[in-house]
């Protein structure tokens, strides 16, 4: 490239789908019943996250990351047992609130990490589920907390390239 070329991004093509992949099996009428139940109890008008210090009205980040393979991944890990599921998810929103993700971790942030190049994600898997790949010998920055937080950033980015009904 010449000094006045500019760099030219081009973005992954979306996921096909594919015949191979292994959807999960389609819910029973009590699974089903326990997935409207946890949504029920997210999309009440009147609904507060528990244990937070401010506002406990869910954020549209929040809305948007509760998902309905979202929901199911938290369901089938619990053994479909809804006030357990219920429990964590509500554990995982006050983490990513603290953490930082909808306030702190921005792409500029993690920049200094990213241009290293030793975690990409790069396509999609069989499954469809984004590939992320880590290349360890290009870590060329000091260890810092801002590590992690990339390490979360590109976690949170290829959940966002995640297609609907992949859990």
């Amino acid at each position: 490239m010449g000094s006045n070329s500019a760099a030219v991004f081009t973005p992954l093509a979306p996921p096909q789908e594919h015949e191979r992949i292994q959807r999960p099996s389609p819910l029973e009428s009590a699974q089903e019943q326990k997935r409207i139940e946890v949504i029920a109890h997210f999309t009440k008008e009147e609904y507060q996250l528990p244990q937070v210090s401010e506002n406990g009205s869910l954020m549209d980040e929040e809305k948007f990351w509760l998902t309905n393979d979202c929901i199911l991944r938290f369901l089938r890990a619990t053994k479909w047992e809804v006030p357990e599921a219920i429990q964590r998810l509500e554990s995982t929103l006050r983490w990513r609130r603290e953490y930082g993700l909808y306030t702190d971790l921005t792409a500029e942030l993690v920049e200094p990490e990213a241009t290293t190049g030793h975690l990409l994600i790069l396509g999609w898997d069989i499954q469809l589920s984004p590939a992320l790949y880590v290349f360890p010998g290009r870590q060329t920055t000091q260890e810092t907390a801002r590590q992690i937080q990339y390490h979360t950033f590109i976690f949170e980015r290829a959940l966002d390239l995640t297609p609907p009904g992949v859990e």
